[in-house]
């Protein structure tokens, strides 16, 4: 059946508290004037054409904060709809307050004119001196302190709700270090995960301590760390999928349970002396198998916890946890070890996940929507591994991690060596090593936001490669502890910083759909990158002792940073991530069964000839949209007969993943790429699907 192609958005209920007002031509959600009545949401500040009927306000956190988001919404509506002026101005103002917990306006980019004309009470009068207004600030601030707007209202991937986060469009600026902890989801979860790595690292020491004494101890020992790293680089993608298609929260819950059942099973056998080596390595494996769904679960997570603005905060607070985690565990191990015995270490483990698990119970959330069709497994593994490769910003954040992970692994490798043999440190000043690191994680998270607002995203990376070389050549060359501490400082801050902008620059341009798969592909590069990269140079220092390794892999850290300033990160602030339900729903003479494929759409364009050339590259770049969506072929030909005439051809494996496509896989920067190659086509571009008999 034919389909003609319409780039407008749907009107939608969004359920949001509305405020009543007329302005005649007021633009509405698509840029267009909306004449006559229109709504505007006081949270969202989208237009809606014709009344709806009110809506009770969002409650806010609890107590003070629920009283405080009532009287908000009552101001807004007595102050903002009698006079007439712009509620959505208002909206802006408050995410920003609860966003950043501060007490000053960041100017809305949304505002027309001067920021002064919204909100006064009186002509000529400035709001800053509008009584009302002071209330209403005061009023903001009490939310934003009391525990900040934690309902969260958009939806994310298999039911999610997410959190309030300002248009993909504007800006992504670094709020406070801190401000991440203001939002109490985030707050508590953060915590319960990073008891959760003090855990998993107490776990690692206990492990390879019980097997000290055995036949073949050194073997036995490096295994341990293997059976760690191994299914998180084998499975973490399978883990995606579970995270994209299942409630995260409660995927994330089954995990915790999932971790305290082997534990325990390992603390029980352990203490009845019934733990020879290879139970043990077999229960450390199904330990790290947890870990394998954990880990881009609770990334995946990140995102709908905090708003946009707080996002490269939130990923240098949780590597503060991993690296506090690492240096923390490790010790506390050894205290117990040394007070009591190797089971009780294991029983700590067992009881670290209970705090998460706590905390996920008592996260109070919206209803979710109801969910579409659960993708299948298989298919919703392929459709992250083709989204990864079909989509070159991924791939370069992923090569950048190969880059730096690969030589820097050798300082987490061969940290012991450079203890003993170069600073001659016994256990503990091995710790207080890996403190000097932690001690780095900690002061990334308090200057990078500030470093963020000098540096691009792709400077922060080549002045953090620059020190990192620079540690790694040092650490070698000093003998003395308190020399060495500092070093290892500036190496945690650089490594923090790196892995942290990573990791959200690619949370910030992933979409909700394939969100965890995609950074399950990410934990995939990163374990191999360290397990090989420990490998070799492990077999490096055997060879040319540690002194030459060490500035054989400052080199390679500073080819990787040449390297990166031509394989450079495209800023990515501007480009929307947010699912766009823009296809019309296809009309079909049947109903195809949701495994019917594959589907094959053709799209006829009608371009004159003097718009060719810019119709091909426009073209050009839908491509990669199509596939990196679902299409599995895609082809571009001329009719013979009319020069002027193109069809477009694509072919998606299944009906079920097709309709995918129209439901919510595309996103607003796949829209903007569709609507500047459809309008090359006079008349409008025209769809067919064709499926087989």
């Amino acid at each position: 059946m034919r389909a003609e192609y319409d780039a407008r958005g749907s009107t939608e209920h969004h359920g949001h508290y509305r405020v009543a007002r007329h302005a005649a031509g007021f633009p509405g959600k698509d840029g267009d004037p909306v004449a006559g009545p229109v709504e505007a949401c006081g949270l969202c500040d989208r237009n809606q054409p014709g009344p709806a009927p009110r809506q009770p306000p969002a409650p806010l956190a609890d107590g003070i904060s629920q009283a405080v988001g009532r009287l908000w919404n009552q101001l807004c509506q007595w102050n903002l709809s009698n006079r007439g002026k712009a509620p959505g101005k208002a909206a802006d103002y408050r995410r920003e307050v609860l966003a950043a917990g501060k007490l000053y306006v960041k100017h809305a980019p949304s505002v027309r004119g001067s920021p002064d004309l919204w909100l006064r009470g009186e002509p000529g009068i400035p709001y800053r001196r509008n009584p009302l207004f002071a209330v209403m600030r005061y009023c903001l601030c009490w939310g934003a302190i009391a525990g900040g707007d934690m309902t969260q209202r958009e939806k994310g991937a298999a039911g999610e709700p997410a959190a309030p986060r300002n248009s993909a469009s504007a800006s992504v600026v670094d709020s406070s270090p801190w401000a991440p902890l203001r939002q109490r989801a985030f707050r508590w979860l953060w915590l319960g995960m990073f008891i959760g790595y003090i855990g998993v690292w107490m776990q690692t020491v206990g492990a390879q301590w019980l097997l000290v004494d055995a036949p073949n101890a050194a073997t036995l020992v490096s295994l341990v760390q293997a059976a760690m790293t191994m299914p998180v680089m084998l499975l973490a993608l399978p883990g995606g999928v579970l995270a994209d298609s299942f409630d995260r929260r409660w995927l994330l819950f089954t995990v915790e349970v999932y971790f305290f059942v082997v534990a325990i099973v390992l603390t029980v056998l352990t203490a009845a002396g019934l733990m020879p080596p290879a139970l043990l390595l077999a229960l450390t494996f199904a330990l790290a198998i947890g870990a394998a769904v954990q880990l881009p679960t609770w990334q995946a997570m990140i995102p709908q916890l905090v708003p946009r603005t707080q996002l490269r905060a939130a990923s240098r607070l949780d590597m503060v946890a991993v690296n506090l985690g690492r240096s923390v565990g490790p010790a506390l191990a050894g205290l117990v070890i040394a007070a009591f015995s190797v089971p009780v270490v294991f029983a700590m483990n067992a009881f670290s996940v209970v705090f998460l698990a706590l905390a996920l119970l008592f996260w109070h959330r919206s209803p979710a929507e109801s969910q579409d069709r659960r993708e299948r497994f298989v298919p919703a593994l392929r459709a992250g591994g083709r989204y990864v490769w079909h989509e070159p910003i991924v791939r370069r954040i992923l090569l950048r991690v190969i880059l730096f992970i690969t030589p820097g692994m050798v300082l987490w490798a061969l940290l012991p060596l450079i203890a003993s043999q170069r600073l001659g440190l016994g256990p503990a000043g091995y710790g207080a090593l890996f403190g000097g690191l932690g001690a780095g994680a900690i002061v990334a998270a308090l200057v990078l936001g500030r470093v963020r607002g000098r540096l691009s995203t792709n400077g922060l990376l080549t002045a953090a490669g620059i020190v990192f070389a620079a540690a790694l050549a040092a650490i070698v060359l000093v003998s003395n502890f308190l020399v060495a501490l500092p070093i290892l400082l500036f190496a945690g801050l650089a490594w923090t910083a790196v892995i942290s902008t990573l990791i959200a620059e690619l949370q910030l341009f992933l979409p909700v759909w394939v969100r965890a798969r995609g950074l399950a592909i990410y934990l995939v590069t990163f374990t191999g990158s360290m397990t090989v990269g420990a490998l070799i140079w492990g077999l490096v220092a055997e060879g040319v002792g540690l002194q030459l390794t060490f500035f054989t892999a400052a080199v390679v850290m500073l080819g990787g940073v040449v390297a990166g300033l031509f394989w450079r990160l495209p800023e990515t602030g501007h480009l929307d991530s947010e699912p766009a339900i823009y296809w019309p729903e296809a009309r079909l003479a049947f109903d195809p069964e949701p495994d019917t494929g594959p589907v094959l759409v053709t799209v006829e364009y009608i371009v004159t000839p003097d718009r060719e050339g810019d119709f091909l590259e426009a073209i050009d770049h839908l491509q990669r949209s199509r596939r990196r969506t679902g299409a599995t072929r895609w082809e571009l030909y001329r009719d013979g007969d009319r020069p002027d005439r193109f069809i477009e051809l694509f072919s998606v494996p299944s009906w079920e993943e097709h309709q995918r496509q129209h439901a919510g896989r595309l996103t607003a920067t796949d829209r903007e790429v569709e609507e500047v190659a459809l309008a090359f086509s006079d008349p409008p571009a025209r769809a067919e699907h064709l499926l087989p008999p």
